[in-house]
Formats: C-alpha cells, structure tokens, sequence
C-alpha cells in the first residue's frame, strides 16, 4: 500500500526527557510561582520588580517569570561540569512546572470547512495570523482545562536548531533561553473531532495509531512553541494533511492510541486511513513539545462515538 503523507508546518518533535512524577532529582526545590500570579504578565517579561540576589538566574520563562537556581535540578555544560552560572550554561532541566495556553484559536479542516478552502493553494480563508504569547506558568498540582498536571518538566538551552542567536535576541526577548517541555495530567477530557487510524507505519507513526484532529472549539491545553527573531516564541496556527485531509489549528500531532491496544470499544473507527467525525472522551494525556519543533499530544480512548 502507498503510505499517505503526514504532514505538518513543525517537524517531529525533540524528545529531551521524560516526565518525572514531579519531585526533582536533586534535593533543590522547585519554589514556583502560582499560576495565577505568572499569569500576569508584564509589557516587558524581562523587567522584575524583585532584587536580584545569589539564587537568581538570567533565564526567563514564558509567562515573563524568572527562574531561580534552587528550580534547577539538572545542569548541562560542555566542560562537564554541573553547577549554573549565566555565563557558562548549555542547558539546564527544571522540575515541576511548564508553560501552556488556554486554546484560543478555532480550528479549521477541509470537510467541515469546505467553504473557506483553497485545495490549490492548501489554505483556509480568514484563518488567523496571530502569534500568540498568552502562556502560563502551571506547576505540578495546578488545574487547566479541568485537568489536573500530574508531572512536568522544562528546558532552556543556549544551544539549539532555532538557527539563531539566543544570545543577540535576549534584550528583546529575555524568554528565548526556553527550549523545549513535557508534561502528563490525570483527569478527563472530551472533544469533537476526525479521527483515523494510520494503516501502516510512516514517518516514525506506528501502524494502528489513531490520529485525531479537532474540529471548532478543543479544550486541549497549548503548547505550540515557535518562533522568530520577530516575534520571540509564541504559538499559532499551523496546517497539517494527510492524504486528502486538510486542517488548521494551534495543536501539533494528537495521538490517541492505537487500534491494535486500545481498552475501549474502536470497532467504530476502519482501518483504511479514512477519516470519521467522532466525539471522544480520554484520559492519560501528555504532551510534549520543543521550540520549532512539533509539539505531540498523546491519550488513552475512554469512550469514542459516532458526532
């Protein structure tokens, strides 16, 4: 059989590290914020009000906040050595927290959408331009979208594929040091959307995995790291296809399970590649993502139906 190509405006994530249940590897700990207070954010995230002191570090996170050596709980430098300074680091892992948005955007595909896209030209009329930079800081405990964060983990680096320098962009924007993130929830969660089942492997998918794409409003946490020497990072609306599918939204690649494993009734889902409008309900979601790179959603099947 022909493999039908997945394709996004991202590439395949960078998987830098797996979540932890929350508690660092060292016995630093993770003083965060509340996700309230790093919700708001200054004009400028690279001004602070608080005094600099011995704990304070140069890297900045999305929600403007500052990072303190004592949320640091791994360091990596090219002289072997583990301790941070702002002069000498190359990346340095945080436990505990991560930065994600609210969904803002709607999101667009080639059936119910029909309308407003252009096949030729694969895009959607009116579809938005925004770059968005309304991420919060949420830490392990911490509720979004009715989900509860059970483990995260952040990363800032110096070094990375941005194509950039990170150096010459941090008066502007103090948050570029951020580089990719990882984070699981426990709790429930119910969207509307296409789902298929990719009949073979292709392009590092399993064969019998589900894809899911929403359609209209999703409830789904953000992550969607890009960036530019323009704009910072932010996150935006991307299209993505596969085979004569079109869709664009602010989510990168939603993997909910594969056919071959799955707990719950699929036997409404055919194998063929074909994509079904669904309402579906799962639960052990994680998401993980870096900055340029796709950002992956993946859930375990509860319940799926017929939309």
């Amino acid at each position: 059989m022909k493999k039908s190509a997945l394709i996004f405006v991202l590439s395949l994530t960078l998987l830098f590290s797996g979540c932890n249940n929350g508690t660092p590897d060292s016995d630093s700990s993770t003083e965060s914020t509340s996700q309230t207070d790093s919700a708001s954010t200054s004009e400028n995230p690279g001004e602070s009000s608080e005094i600099p002191d011995e704990n304070s570090t140069k890297l900045v996170g999305l929600a403007g906040d500052r990072i303190s050596k004592s949320e640091i709980t791994q360091v990596f430098n090219l002289d072997g050595s583990s301790e941070y300074s702002d002069e000498n680091f190359q990346s340095v892992l945080c436990d505990g927290f991560v930065y994600l948005a609210e969904p803002t955007l709607n999101n667009l595909n080639s059936i119910d959408n029909s309308d407003i896209f252009d096949a030729d030209a694969i895009s959607f009329t009116g579809m938005s331009a925004d770059k968005l930079k309304n991420y919060k800081r949420v830490k392990v405990g911490d509720t979004i979208s009715g989900l509860t964060v059970t483990a995260a983990q952040s990363n800032f680096a110096v070094d990375s594929m941005d194509g950039f320098d990170k150096n010459a962009l941090y008066e502007k924007f103090p948050e570029i040091y951020f580089n990719a993130a990882n984070c699981e929830f426990s709790g429930e969660l119910t969207m509307t959307g296409y789902a298929c089942v990719i009949p073979e492997d292709e392009y590092g998918i399993e064969s019998g995995t589900i894809l899911f794409v929403p359609s209209g409003e999703c409830p789904l946490p953000v992550m969607g790291y890009a960036s530019s020497e323009e704009n910072g990072i932010y996150h935006c609306a991307n299209i993505g296809m596969h085979g004569d599918f079109t869709w664009a939204g602010e989510y990168g690649q939603i993997n909910i399970g594969n056919i071959n494993s799955a707990t719950a009734d699929v036997s409404m889902l055919p194998t063929d590649g074909t994509f079904v409008k669904v309402t579906v309900t799962v639960d052990s979601i994680k998401l993980n993502g870096g900055v340029n790179f796709n950002n992956i959603a993946t859930a375990n099947i509860v319940e799926i139906n017929p939309a």
